[in-house]
């Protein structure tokens, strides 16, 4: 056995042990007293102990009805005809139930889709099959409805985390190439989706959507008065960047690629 200096082993193969702050739920097997009788003596036998082991299961997501009530009080002493109502009547709680306004949805749900959906790339109209087969059935167009009106929901937190991005002395920046649809077109649009990464004191990620391919519509904007170190490529979009003032921290990947298309003689400068 090792000593109690040397390190504990790990096993690259073996199961790595359930985080403790799981909730733990017993389930125990016992003998029935008939079969703790000793089939020699017929006396009981002792126990001498348990095995255990354990493992990660969960719950199927569950759904429920939030029902809110507000309830309403009136004074009956005073006289309507001259007490405006606003001093006569009192309602509890807020005037919009739920994150949005007549909407269907509670806060658990509509972050539940808005993780689903983003976080881990599940399209919408898979979610309509997850939650049909709990017995629920929304519609399409309302799922899409939730998504769009969240998107307003959540500006003020974007908003906050990109300007704490742009504050950092160190900042990422690409562009990716996305499709979108356009009201009245069978055909899908080519638009652009610029994203801004902070470094360790500002550990977000934010993104800028144009439909346009022009530094006037991606860094302009995005990176607006930024005068910190940007990583980035040599993208022409990203040149009034530079030449207003921000560090340009050109992208190693880049130029890998290039020394790696001049053969073996570049070799050592794929090893630096």
């Amino acid at each position: 056995p090792p000593t109690p200096d040397a390190p504990a082993r790990h096993d690259p193969h073996g199961r790595a042990g359930l985080p403790e702050h799981l909730e733990r739920r017993g389930v125990v097997h016992d003998l029935t007293p008939a079969e703790q009788l000793c089939p020699c003596c017929g006396r009981v036998r002792a126990c001498i102990g348990e095995q255990t082991a354990e493992r990660l299961d969960c719950d199927p997501a569950r759904y429920f009805v939030r029902r809110t009530a507000r309830k309403s009080y009136a004074c009956h002493h005073c006289d309507p005809a001259t007490v405006p109502p606003e001093e006569r009547l009192r309602t509890a709680g807020p005037r919009t139930v739920g994150p949005i306004p007549k909407g269907g949805c509670g806060p658990g749900l509509l972050a539940a889709v808005l993780t689903a959906k983003f976080a881990g790339h599940v399209p919408l109209n898979r979610q309509l099959g997850i939650i049909a087969r709990s017995g629920v059935s929304v519609p399409a167009a309302t799922l899409c409805d939730w998504v769009r009106q969240a998107a307003g929901l959540l500006t003020p937190p974007s908003g906050w985390m990109h300007r704490r991005v742009l504050a950092a002395p160190v900042a990422w920046s690409d562009d990716t190439r996305v499709r979108y649809q356009v009201p009245g077109r069978k055909a899908t649009a080519g638009g652009h989706l610029w994203g801004v990464i902070g470094d360790a004191t500002a550990p977000y990620a934010t993104c800028h959507f144009t439909p346009a391919y022009t530094a006037a519509a991606g860094p302009a904007v995005c990176l607006k008065d930024y005068r910190g170190f940007a990583h980035a490529d040599c993208l022409a979009p990203y040149a009034p960047l530079f030449a207003a003032g921000a560090g340009h921290v050109a992208c190693w990947a880049h130029a890998r690629r290039k020394l790696l298309d001049a053969g073996d003689g570049a070799r050592p400068g794929v090893e630096l």
